[in-house]
């Protein structure tokens, strides 16, 4: 009885997706070159449809995004305009205040003087008067042309104090109709941050979908030749490349609230699965995708 050489059958099983394996040899040059080979045939055959349908989500990310940029640009606009209105509305309060306490200080000084001349009338100017009829008319004459010119500024001060109010009201009126603009366009961007959050989900869980079928596809085409395709879905990574984003106080403390493991992976982590996927212990394992993220999509 003949027995093939063990070796021979563990140099069948070659396994793609994050690198191949070899039994014996480690990655060979040859190696290397079938890796991309077979990858690029496994995925071919199910991307020529995504790039288009690609296109038109960027294109509706760029336009949210365009669209989220005028809405900010409108809502500082408002908010200048409004912040005008309000400075001009305390002005013209302002001129208000000072007007009718004008008005106030001419009333007093009107009726201060119409006590003195009557005063005066009762003794100094009855001895130039008289004290007669007549003589009392001509005084209440001088009484009243020297109070002539009080009367005339209060009327002035007075129909201008009416056209402040009437600015004033017209401010307020405008004053309301910012804080309507301003809460539109909070509205809407409020409404489209959401659109915007909901395109991006749309755009990864395509991306996901794509990913998986070119994972799928190569799993499929390639067993017969012992070809294993997996794929490796990381979460937050510290790495150098991440420039100590999942690194500092704040990431440290909001991944012991939202991983179970309690920390973001390192390099390491996500490294020793790709070397189990490429080695014989997962000789049996294909068209899968290994989340490492220390549980936080069940958290």
């Amino acid at each position: 009885m003949m027995r093939r050489p063990p070796g021979r059958l563990r140099a069948n099983e070659r396994s793609i997706g994050v690198a191949e394996h070899h039994a014996h040899t480690g990655l060979t040059r040859l190696n290397l070159t079938r890796l991309v080979a077979v990858a690029c045939i496994g995925a071919l055959g199910i991307l020529p449809a995504v790039p288009a349908h690609a296109s038109t989500t960027s294109d509706r990310i760029a336009g949210t995004s365009r669209a989220i940029d005028a809405a900010a640009q409108s809502w500082f606009a408002a908010q200048f305009d409004a912040a005008r209105i309000d400075a001009t509305i305390a002005e013209v309060e302002r001129r208000i205040a000072v007007a009718q306490a004008s008005i106030e200080h001419t009333r007093k000084i009107a009726a201060e003087r119409v006590v003195v001349m009557y005063e005066n009338g009762e003794v100094g100017l009855t001895s130039l008067f008289g004290d007669s009829a007549i003589d009392s008319a001509r005084r209440a004459h001088l009484v009243e042309n020297a109070n002539a010119g009080g009367d005339a500024a209060i009327a002035r001060l007075t129909a201008a104090v009416d056209d402040l109010n009437a600015q004033r009201r017209s401010l307020e009126a405008a004053r309301s109709q910012q804080r309507n603009i301003l809460r539109d366009v909070a509205t809407e961007r409020a409404a489209l941050d959401a659109q915007l959050a909901g395109v991006r989900i749309q755009v990864r869980q395509e991306a996901q979908v794509a990913l998986a079928a070119a994972r799928d596809q190569a799993a499929r085409a390639r067993a017969d030749a012992r070809v294993r395709a997996n794929c490796i879905c990381p979460g937050g990574v510290d790495t150098p490349m991440t420039g100590g984003t999942f690194a500092t106080d704040d990431a440290i403390a909001r991944a012991k609230r939202r991983v179970p493991i309690g920390r973001y992976a390192q390099a390491r982590d996500i490294g020793d699965v790709a070397i189990f996927l490429l080695s014989d212990d997962a000789r049996y394992l294909t068209g899968q995708t290994i989340p490492v993220e220390g549980g936080a999509t069940i958290a």
